[in-house]
């Protein structure tokens, strides 16, 4: 993979802004150790090797890395080295919070070159015991210069998490092993909208015809916290939460319009799936009891919310069955719907 030269920043928890530098609070664990009090595993993470510094979760991180900030490779200046072991083990940080990380940044920092961190995997976890850690990256680090070192930017898949695991698999051959700095690109993980969902709005009971041809609307209410124009509408996707979760694919929007549907002076949002796309699709069946939709602001908060639906066999206007499973009838029922066809003038349901 390719190897960026960059400078990584870091943001404070609960503060982080969109694109930033953060260094770990703290090492949990280091499998390889340390050679001595000098190269403690905190000098990957205190900048004491950095010819400049950021302030951890507010400064930018493209912006820092554009300056060009180096690392000195005397390891005396701030670096952290093993003893004499294999060149393979995992070091575990705490971020402090939880975070959405995009990219990973280290400096090499070792007099001897050899020692530098050659390949090496990343990992994250929502736990610090690590019980199911996500392999977001493989990587391999360029060995150092014995000059002033660069900073080398790694793209990680897309996560979230507290923790996260530098998992080093070799060096460039010494019998110990070194690192200058280590730091993440991080942002702050947005927290969901919960969105005030109707289904059918107005006087309805919520049932859905299996075998409809027509469009389910639904709408979203807007309140004080959320205006309808924010919502990305090529975002929505709508379907049973079973059975989306259990593999099924949820349905975009067809339609959507503004209207304010309460009566409170502000427009709501409202969008129209596909009746027979959705069934079709599997994303509801004769099982579905509630719907879900989701999506995104512009901004990128995900939003999400549910409401009650009621299958039905075929489209009665409304009314009709509504239960979730249809029963086969019974006997006495195929009797009292023949005494009501004789009976075409009294109404029996």
């Amino acid at each position: 993979m390719a190897v960026a030269c960059v400078t990584l920043l870091v943001t404070s928890a609960g503060q982080v802004q969109a694109g930033t530098i953060l260094s770990p609070t703290s090492v949990l664990a280091n499998s390889l150790g340390e050679f001595s009090a000098q190269f403690s595993s905190t000098k990957m993470i205190d900048q004491s090797g950095l010819s400049t510094g950021f302030t951890s979760g507010v400064t930018d991180f493209s912006a820092y890395i554009a300056t060009g900030p180096t690392h000195g490779t005397n390891e005396s200046n701030g670096s952290w080295v093993s003893p004499s072991v294999p060149p393979s083990g995992a070091i575990d940080f705490d971020l402090g919070d939880s975070y959405d990380i995009d990219q990973v940044v280290l400096w090499q920092g070792v007099a001897g070159n050899s020692a530098s961190v050659n390949a090496f995997r990343i990992f994250t976890s929502s736990d610090s015991a690590f019980t199911s850690p996500l392999l977001v990256g493989s990587f391999v680090a360029a060995i150092g210069t014995n000059l002033p070192e660069v900073a080398q930017v790694f793209d990680t898949s897309d996560s979230s998490a507290r923790y996260l695991r530098l998992q080093i698999d070799s060096n460039y051959g010494n019998s110990v092993t070194g690192l200058g700095e280590f730091a993440l690109d991080v942002s702050a993980v947005l927290e969901p909208t919960i969105l005030d969902l109707d289904i059918k709005p107005g006087p309805s009971n919520n049932t859905v015809p299996l075998n409809g041809n027509g469009t389910l609307q639904m709408a979203i209410l807007a309140n004080e916290e959320l205006n309808v124009m924010d919502v990305d509408i090529g975002s929505l996707l709508f379907g049973d939460p079973i059975l989306v979760d259990g593999g099924a694919t949820p349905l975009g929007a067809t339609s959507d319009r503004l209207r304010d549907l309460n009566h409170d002076g502000l427009d709501d949002l409202l969008v129209g799936f596909s009746i027979s796309d959705l069934v079709d699709g599997g994303a509801l069946d004769v099982s579905s009891v509630e719907g879900r939709l989701t999506g995104e602001l512009f901004d990128g908060t995900p939003i999400f919310g549910s409401d009650i639906v009621r299958m039905v066999p075929q489209n009665n206007g409304g009314g009709g069955l509504v239960s979730s499973a249809v029963p086969e009838p019974t006997t006495s029922a195929l009797a009292l719907a023949a005494l009501c066809l004789a009976m075409s003038r009294r109404r029996c349901f």
